[in-house]
């Protein structure tokens, strides 16, 4: 989804020549590539494991804070 909007607003804006308007445009992007990446960080605290239909990897728990050590995948190719 990012990525699509990205390249659309780059499509959009290509033939902008006024710097001031290129300006506010860079900055907006900058903001949204910040929210991307606090988006990510949050989105990786809350990962689950993936059920085994949508084609995860299995493992046995091991490692220092009982982790699931992943060693196969499995599920659909």
């Amino acid at each position: 989804y990012a990525t699509r909007r990205t390249k659309d607003a780059f499509r959009q804006h290509m033939s902008e020549s006024d710097s001031s308007k290129i300006q506010e445009l860079l900055e907006r992007g900058n903001k949204e590539l910040q929210m991307l990446k606090r988006q990510t960080v949050v989105s990786q605290f809350f990962q689950l494991d993936r059920l085994v239909v949508e084609g995860g990897k299995t493992g046995k728990q091991t490692g220092s804070r009982n982790d699931i050590v992943r060693q196969t995948e499995h599920g659909w190719d």
